[in-house]
């Protein structure tokens, strides 16, 4: 065997046993960002996946953004319902070729002892 054979052999191992510890390609090679670190700014999301939790048997979003290619950000319940509708409507493509115009926003709760959470505009 070459050592190129090795090598792609090495990372199809690699890509399997990633996939199959459950780490989405969307998260694969990036680490987790803030987005509190973006809130009231104009970004540009490059994609987004929906994933499912079995542990919680709901669904939450991960996407990645034009000004931070090296990070995902979780997004909340609000953001993963707009997304959700993205979906729906068939969209998700249209936002991986283009991209998308967005401002998060960060809202607090009526309720002290809840945490913030963030709401995402569309910008033409």
């Amino acid at each position: 065997m070459t050592n190129c054979e090795i090598n792609v052999a090495r990372e199809r191992l690699k890509e399997f046993h990633e996939g199959r510890d459950g780490v989405p390609e969307i998260m694969r090679n990036r680490t987790q960002g803030d987005l509190r670190d973006y809130s009231g700014k104009i970004v540009n999301m490059l994609n987004y996946e929906i994933l499912k939790s079995y542990l919680y048997n709901t669904y939450y979003s991960v996407f990645i953004l034009k000004e931070a290619p090296e990070k995902y950000f979780y997004g909340g319940k609000v953001i993963t319902h707009e997304l959700l509708d993205h979906e729906d409507a068939g969209l998700h493509p249209d936002v991986e070729k283009a991209g998308m115009k967005v401002k998060f926003t960060e809202k607090s709760h009526t309720d002290p002892n809840k945490n913030n959470y963030f709401v995402m505009d569309y910008i033409d």
